[in-house]
């Protein structure tokens, strides 16, 4: 059957196949398939065109620039909170860390957030809130939108981040329609 192309696939199991080392194939019929393949070991450069930014490389080498999910409210809060932290992304991983950014910033005085997205609309992220095929993504969106709504979250769209400037903190200088922006987020 294909997926893609054939009515009423509800219900009917996927077929998965599996090839080991030793070439060993099996089949498995399954009814559901979580794709969690993702990049979180090699996350995608924050510069444009797909390359890495000037100042990138030695801002992860000096621990300004994080990996993926940082424990943000638990055993990274010393780290982030009374601080300018910058977010760069708009996929699922961004919008649970700026949910939790976003609560630190309810919480913590001084903690500040600011969003930077290559888009010029977020509502991809934000989902279809109680409407959403997905209703935990759907929540998800919610609470993200009503973080940007009230402030806690400083949203900036059509960015591209041009270059790092690794110093007592760290200058991200990007693009936008409005012309460059520099953010100075303090670590």
């Amino acid at each position: 059957m294909d997926k893609t192309h054939s009515r009423g696939p509800g219900g009917r199991p996927f077929l998965v196949r599996v090839e080991v080392a030793d070439g060993t194939v099996t089949d498995h019929a399954v009814s559901a398939v979580i794709d969690a393949s993702g990049t979180w070991a090699q996350p995608n450069p924050l510069g444009q065109a797909g390359l890495v930014a000037r100042g990138e490389a030695q801002g992860i080498e000096r621990g300004l620039i994080t990996g993926p999910l940082p424990d943000v409210t638990g055993t990274d809060r010393a780290r982030f909170a009374g601080r300018h932290v910058l977010v760069i992304g708009a996929g699922h991983s961004a919008a649970n860390i700026l949910i939790s950014l976003g609560q630190l910033a309810k919480n913590e005085q001084g903690t500040r957030v600011s969003w930077a997205v290559r888009g010029a609309d977020p509502s991809r992220i934000y989902g279809g809130g109680d409407v959403d095929a997905l209703p935990a993504r759907g929540r998800l969106g919610i609470r993200l939108r009503g973080l940007v709504a009230d402030g806690y979250i400083e949203l900036h769209t059509c960015f591209t981040t041009i270059s790092f400037a690794v110093g007592d903190g760290l200058a991200v200088t990007g693009a936008s329609p409005d012309g460059p922006v520099t953010l100075a987020v303090d670590f």
